[in-house]
């Protein structure tokens, strides 16, 4: 006591109270380690929880196992089998705190071979064998409108020599058809295909047709090929016809059905009759040009290029140094060419001079001899011909001497409108096939295995074959291994896709059904179908079924997602546009915009992607010259809400690109990420800021993050959208001239049979090949020129020259789409719409502002072989395109109009509109009209008007789990390939989870547990994490105690075993060890959490139940007591923290003697009692008080907070005084402990007999504690002694 604490000012007595008793902090407690799957949550690194509610925020609640029923494709078939660990965290936390929990995910070995790959693959393979009922893989129908798409073609034809100079101009439209791009082509003696003086582009004259065709191509594949981004016109030679030039518009459809026009040179003709007669030296020749300048050409004794002219030993020579003189002195100035051009085939010499004005005006110019002198042996006509410009008839087209041009651009159809609608995913020995009416009545009947190919009336179409019209009432018709199917696409019918198809994947796997599908229908696009194909004002619709062939094989690897766990990752956003000229603006090249960053997922798997869309909103461009940088906000919203009630999971506000700003948009979210190592087995931190989301982290442009953006300003104002396959083209029939046109699609995939082979047999498969490096370079297909694209057939020769039905047709794969105005959806104003991403309905014939469920189907992850050239999943490869490439940069409407109103200042998007010049950030210098102010010109314009905000996805997250599984780590599959970590993806990935909380520096925990694992592999391995970190208790299934509906399909009967045997198979492991336990058998409880099972039975292992005892022992009496008997055991009385109702074998007393006997403990239930835990052993065989759990776990806990005691000397003296502050800390520690009846006695020595003087010099301080563990009453003994009548019991 301190008097000087004290006022004294009148007598009296002060008292205060010093408590010098006080037990030292012991840290927080501690809890288990529980391993398993969960309904959602973060993969494979552990989670620390405090109850139950949070467990249920983070994991979600228990799942007792859904229907076989329902779609597990979308839903995940890993929750049709209960969640065993999410049971025993809800136990645990319902009587304790905290857990520590590890979500199991699919991950391979680094070394990992064929077989021990994760994820999952169609069951059999994926099958090379090109057989048609031998191909285990993926088959996807494909639907568009009859008609056919066709671009824009004309054919222009050099039947011999081309006697007259022309120009052709070529018209090609862009894709939204605003503008529109004329390149003139001129023919010349200038050699090569450059541009011209007067602008247009040469085409170097030559007299064999051959050589014109050759050059013309040449012209227009190097100044105005498909490959212009304005739209462009793609030449073909047909390789039997060298003198023909096929010329293709690059968009399909109406924009490129313009005309090609034409005009003529002024062309005047000088004859050379007699070269003998007066063609004297000094006689001149005098060409006059539209200028009215005169060029003198003079015949003289050298032929030279100055003017000079020879008359030599003929005709023909004297008229070629006329021609050499001319061209040599005016055709390089582009005045006047001349040529030879014998017209009537007479020894006569002709030369044709030509003007260099086109049209009219050079219509009135001369040739005229000078010197008066009328030669008998030279005639001269003055120019004529020459014509402007006009349109090529269409029909029977314009004969120009020799030229034949076939008709303006004729024939475009589209855009393209088919799309992918669904995919099968089919056994090994199994097939598809459409049935139905084949389009324009080509049919053909496919007998599977077989060479036979007929046609007829009669007709079963396979998975090669003809194209298939929709039937009358709106339906298709598959047939499945013979099996018929009618179904549609709207979501409403009883017909529905997802309604009449299996979509269930585990009913395919034989392991786990006595009676199998040979199928599962995966993505369904219907959402796509109905916007693309149902809303096609053609009323004929026509599909076919092809096997997915991504590249990386023969055959179907879509159906191959063999690969390990991944996180979902959004596609990069991009800044604005900085230039202030628009032109070339292309939203997919870096040249234009720079990626700043993208957000990936913070764990694997793909419930991040199916739950959260991203939005950027908020985006604002620096307010003055102090500001250099602009700001936005990162929202992360519920993916099935809609623009108009938001719903926010994240949000952080006034973010910036500056790498040295708080505000900094990786540091407000956070962008650190664990990354596994192998060999030290576990998982080291990278990264620079704290994740403060709970759902995503950042991952920045290294430029940006290196060095800031540049310019300055920059700011999120687009983004790239989800992966998906490059669209594709086929071209039915067998002509050189129909293939060619799927060369303008040359850079796209192509439609061919399978094998590649000079034949193509009846029953082969019909594959995509997304691999454009294996389509030729020329247009020859692969395909013998017998057939069209497959033997069975799209339609082969002789059908098509009978009924002339050749079909080109391209197709996409589908796509997230875009939202194209600011009022759909009826927001309450034009601005609260989120341009980019539109996952609604709204876009679909009759659809509403809900969610898309197919939008889930187009977020998952491709395989890895599918994207080909790419260095990670998620960004563009061979093979792989982004859905959209977004940008506010694209938005157009009528505010650029000086519209006044709200209503009318309604955004637009299209794509490409600013590299066209009419989106508002390309109108540099147009006022736009706000109320009473004026916008600002660039970017800014958008933000003004308040279009400040876009919304994007996350894809490509992949779980790593066989689909096909229930139980993806089921016991018999854990023991496969000898449990070989290379060979064995979930042996490796439940190891490797055990492992992530083996350090016992990086995770606290006293309990270890993997629900529902009996394998012994594993089960090992948890005792020995246990032993090795010596602080923790293993809890243990066992096997040959209860085999589960989702391990095998054997009898409930067979499926429950015997005592005898998990005592036989216990014993022969041979464990003897104090860190584990088991418990036996399982115990059936009433779910009471789950969301959509709540009341339904279950059946669980012990180990959930046993947990569930030790926390409400800890909590209710001491961790040291047993957690077993009526009192802490009792299941029935909720001891457990669930309710248990029932157990799967009732013990009799011999039954649980052998269990006690073999160090198992019962579960036994009495009439009376109910369901209680009846023993307390660990798997030591050893005999001595760590035998027991109570004992066992009493001394983990001593161990452990008498740990955290001796840190608070830990680096003090070695002296005298540090050990008594150790005794100070640990004896009041044990004294509390021996008074709670866990221990009957202790003694601590510390002194000079333990710490000498030599572990001293090694720095060492040596105490021995000597406890007396409190044993428990396990066997009660009791004597009932009956007296005689009289007798005293004293001398008894």
């Amino acid at each position: 006591m301190s008097v000087k604490k004290f006022k004294f000012v009148s007598p009296g007595i002060f008292i205060n109270e010093i408590d010098k008793s006080q037990i030292p902090s012991l840290g927080g407690d501690v809890g288990p380690v529980v391993v398993g799957r969960a309904q959602r949550g973060p993969f494979m690194r552990p989670v620390r929880v405090e109850s139950f509610s949070e467990f249920v925020e983070v994991f979600g609640t228990p799942v007792p196992g859904a229907a076989s029923n329902g779609d597990a494709w979308r839903d995940g078939s890993d929750t049709l089998a209960p969640t065993y660990a999410a049971y025993a965290a809800q136990a645990w936390l319902k009587n304790s705190s905290p857990l520590t929990f590890v979500r199991l995910a699919g991950h391979q070995d680094p070394a990992a071979s064929a077989a021990g790959k994760a994820g999952w693959q169609t069951p059999g393979g994926v099958n090379s064998n090109k057989k048609v009922g031998s191909n285990a893989g993926a088959y996807g129908l494909f639907l568009r409108s009859a008609v056919p798409d066709r671009p824009a073609h004309a054919v222009v034809t050099f039947p011999d020599e081309l006697k007259e100079f022309f120009q052709l101009a070529l018209t090609a439209s862009n894709p939204g058809g605003e503008t529109t791009t004329t390149k003139v082509f001129t023919t010349s003696l200038d050699t090569g295909t450059a541009q011209r003086a007067d602008g247009s582009y040469n085409i170097y004259w030559q007299g064999a047709e051959n050589s014109m065709a050759t050059n013309l191509k040449a012209s227009l594949d190097v100044n105005f090929a498909a490959k212009n981004s304005t739209g462009g016109i793609a030449a073909h030679i047909p390789a039997a016809s060298a003198n023909v030039v096929n010329l293709h518009q690059e968009y399909v459809g109406s924009a490129g059905n313009t005309n090609i026009n034409y005009r003529l040179a002024p062309s005047a003709t000088i004859t050379i009759v007699d070269y003998t007669d007066t063609l004297a030296d000094g006689r001149t020749l005098v060409l006059q040009d539209a200028t009215g300048t005169e060029h003198v050409f003079t015949i003289g004794t050298n032929n030279v290029s100055n003017g000079v002219w020879k008359n030599q030993t003929s005709n023909i020579v004297t008229a070629t140094n006329l021609v050499n003189a001319i061209n040599g002195k005016t055709a390089a100035a582009g005045k006047f060419w001349a040529t030879n051009a014998d017209k009537d085939g007479s020894a006569s010499a002709i030369v044709e001079v030509f003007h260099q004005t086109f049209g009219t005006t050079g219509n009135n110019k001369t040739v005229v001899r000078t010197d008066g002198i009328a030669d008998a042996g030279l005639t001269i006509e003055n120019f004529a011909g020459g014509t402007d410009w006009a349109p090529i008839p269409a029909s029977p087209g314009l004969d120009i001497t020799g030229l034949q041009i076939d008709g303006n651009f004729v024939g475009g159809r589209g855009p393209a409108n088919g799309c992918l609608a669904a995919v099968w995913y089919l056994k090994q020995g199994s097939e598809i096939r459409l049935s139905g009416t084949a389009h324009n009545g080509i049919k053909s009947t496919i007998q599977a295995g077989t060479n036979s190919v007929t046609h007829g009336s009669s007709m079963l179409t396979a998975s090669v074959g003809a194209l298939y019209q929709r039937s009358s009432n709106s339906t298709y018709n598959v047939l499945i291994d013979g099996e018929k199917y009618e179904f549609d696409f709207s979501r409403t019918s009883s017909k529905f896709i997802r309604k009449v198809f299996n979509t269930n994947p585990t009913k395919t796997n034989s392991t786990i059904n006595s009676t199998t599908k040979n199928y599962w229908l995966g993505e369904s696009f219907e959402g796509t179908v109905n916007r693309m194909i149902t809303g096609s004002t053609d009323s004929e619709i026509v599909g076919f079924v092809a096997a997915l062939n991504s590249g990386g094989s023969q055959l179907a690897p879509h159906a191959d997602r063999r690969f390990g766990q991944q996180a979902s990752r959004t596609g990069w956003f991009v800044s604005q546009d900085p230039r202030t000229n628009h032109t070339g603006f292309d939203a997919a090249s870096t040249d234009y915009v720079t990626k700043l960053f993208r957000l990936e997922s913070l764990d694997d798997g793909a419930w991040v992607q199916n739950n959260i869309k991203i939005s950027i909103q908020d985006i604002k461009a620096p307010r003055n010259q102090f500001e250099k940088y602009g700001s936005f906000s990162v929202v992360l919203r519920d993916i099935r809400d809609t623009d108009n009630a938001p719903i926010i999971m994240e949000s952080y506000t006034n973010c910036n690109l500056n790498p040295d700003s708080e505000n900094y948009v990786a540091r407000r979210i956070g962008d650190k990420f664990l990354r596994w190592n192998n060999v030290q087995r576990k998982y080291q931190e990278e990264g620079n800021y704290d994740n403060v989301s709970k759902f995503v982290r950042v991952i920045m442009s290294e430029d940006i993050d290196a060095n800031g953006p540049d310019p300055l300003e920059l700011v999120p104002f687009g983004t790239w959208g989800p992966l998906r396959y490059k669209g594709f083209t086929f071209v039915s029939g067998s002509t050189n001239e129909n293939r060619s046109a799927s060369r303008v699609f040359a850079s796209s995939p192509v439609l061919w049979s399978t094998g590649y082979a000079a034949t193509v047999n009846a029953g082969d498969a019909l594959i995509l090949d997304t691999n454009p490096a294996r389509v030729p370079n020329s247009h020859n297909s692969r395909l013998p020129a017998s057939v069209g694209i497959a033997a069975g057939k799209w339609a082969d020769k002789q059908a098509l020259a009978a009924t002339k039905t050749n079909f080109t047709g391209s197709w996409v794969f589908p796509e997230i789409p875009l939202r194209v105005n600011a009022t759909a959806g009826s927001t309450s104003a034009p601005t609260d719409a989120y341009f980019g991403a539109d996952l609604t309905q709204l876009q679909e014939t009759g659809g509403g502002n809900i969610f898309n469920e197919d939008v889930r189907d187009m977020l998952r992850g491709l395989p890895h072989g599918a994207v080909g050239g790419s260095s990670t999943p998620w960004d563009e490869g061979t093979y792989t395109e982004p859905m959209w490439h977004f940008t506010l940069d694209d938005l157009s409407g009528s505010a650029g109009q000086g519209a006044t109103s709200q209503k009318q200042k309604t955004a637009v998007y299209v794509s490409g509109s600013r590299g066209r010049g009419v989106s508002y950030t390309a109108k540099g210098g147009t006022v736009l009209v706000k109320d009473d102010y004026t916008l600002s010109n660039g970017y800014e314009a958008v933000l003004d008007l308040g279009y400040d905000k876009f919304t994007t996805v996350l894809y490509g997250g992949h779980d790593g789990l066989d689909i096909a599984e229930r139980e993806p780590f089921r016991n018999a599959r854990l023991a496969e390939q000898n449990r070989a970590e290379a060979d064995n993806y979930a042996f490796y990935s439940v190891k490797k989870a055990i492992d992530t909380a083996a350090d016992a520096e990086y995770v606290e925990m006293d309990v270890l547990s993997v629900p529902g694992v009996w394998d012994s592999g594993i089960t090992d391995h948890v005792i020995n994490v246990c032993e090795n970190r010596s602080d923790a208790l293993a809890i243990i299934d066992l096997e040959n105690d209860y085999v589960t509906k989702h391990e095998s399909t054997d009898s409930v009967q067979t499926r429950i075993k015997t005592v005898d045997s998990a005592v036989s198979t216990l014993k022969n492991r041979a464990i003897n060890s104090s860190y584990a336990c088991a418990f036996y058998p399982w115990v059936q409880i009433r779910d009471t959490a789950s969301d959509s099972g709540a009341g339904q039975l279950v059946w669980v292992p012990p180990s959930v139940a046993a947990l569930g005892t030790f926390g409400s022992t800890q909590r209710n009496a001491e961790l040291w007591f047993a957690p077993a008997g009526f009192n802490r055991g009792g299941l029935s009385e909720g001891s457990s923290g669930l309710r248990v109702v029932n157990v799967r074998q009732k013990l009799t007393a011999k039954e649980r003697d052998k269990l006690y006997e073999a160090n198992i403990n019962p579960i036994a239930s009495f009439p009376s009692e109910g369901i209680v835990i009846f023993g307390q052993k660990t798997l030591q065989v050893t005999k001595s008080a760590l035998d027991r759990i109570n004992v066992r776990r009493l001394l983990i806990y001593l161990k452990k907070q008498i740990s955290r005691l001796s840190t608070q000397v830990l680096f003090d003296p070695n002296v005298q005084t540090t050990w008594n502050r150790f005794i100070a800390l640990v004896e009041p520690f044990l004294g509390s402990v021996q008074a709670r009846f866990g221990i009957q006695e202790y003694k601590l020595v510390l002194d000079d007999t333990t710490t000498t003087p030599d572990l001293i010099d090694q720095n060492v301080m040596y105490a021995k504690i000597f406890i007396k563990p409190t044993r428990t009453i396990e066997f009660i003994a009791l004597d009932f002694v009956v007296a005689s009548t009289g007798a005293s019991f004293e001398d008894l």
